[in-house]
């Protein structure tokens, strides 16, 4: 962000990465990239406790939690008052950056936003991972997530009062995990609310910065009719386009 000479009025490209992932992945780094060579600033939020960072309180990132993210723009935004904001967000990082403009609305500092393979509705999203290739990537993400809570599990043990911290390592699948884990620590009573809460679908209607959504037809962890589906949600809001 700070690299190079670049005019106060320089576009900034604010890129999130996807579930467990973080600024060392090939994707994340090829964007970064393609902004540089268009002559643009680029910056990576890493959600707590990813790309080999500590965490300082024993909380992790959740689908649902917006704040680190409005946090982020917002330091961007007075660090670069004249420079406009563009945000690109994969994943689950495209989850939390739809909600976040949806919870936003006006007051967003974005110019624009790009979100890429939105799951949208958490819990269709997840059902679908019970289906065809889902089994194999719920099991590689599941496992993400359970290295990352081994890694920080000497912060996590500090919280006195979530119980079932050993069985959060034996999670196969991201809902056991989320179930053990994430719906506890960010105190909702169980993980299908945890996951209508977190859910950015809600959102899109009150999104008020141009919002561009890209999935792919063939998504696998799109639902049956998924994508006809969000097109029609789509058309309440003229400025997100699908």
């Amino acid at each position: 962000l700070r690299g190079g000479r670049h005019p106060a009025n320089t576009a900034v490209l604010i890129i999130l990465h996807g579930l467990s992932g973080g600024s060392q992945e090939s994707y994340i780094k090829s964007i970064a990239c393609c902004a540089a060579m268009r002559g643009m600033r680029a910056v990576v939020i890493n959600n707590r406790g990813c790309a080999g960072a500590s965490l300082a309180t024993p909380q992790a990132y959740s689908a649902a939690w917006t704040k680190d993210v409005r946090t982020a723009i917002q330091h961007i935004r007075d660090t670069h008052p004249e420079a406009p904001l563009l945000a690109v967000g994969y994943s689950l990082g495209a989850n939390i950056l739809a909600k976040c403009c949806g919870e936003d609305g006006g007051a967003s500092p974005l110019t624009a936003a790009c979100v890429v393979s939105n799951p949208y509705d958490i819990t269709a999203s997840n059902d679908m991972m019970r289906r065809g290739l889902g089994p194999i990537y719920d099991r590689v993400l599941c496992q993400g997530l359970v290295r990352t809570f081994k890694k920080h599990f000497g912060m996590f043990a500090k919280r006195g009062d979530l119980p079932d911290w050993g069985r959060v390592g034996d999670s196969h699948t991201v809902l056991e995990f989320d179930d053990r884990h994430t719906r506890r620590v960010y105190g909702y009573g169980s993980v299908e609310e945890y996951y209508e809460d977190a859910s950015s679908s809600a959102h899109l209607p009150s999104v008020a910065v141009p919002l561009l959504c890209l999935v792919a037809d063939d998504d696998f962890l799109l639902p049956r009719g998924g994508l006809d589906s969000y097109r029609r949600l789509n058309e309440r809001n003229p400025r997100v386009v699908t």
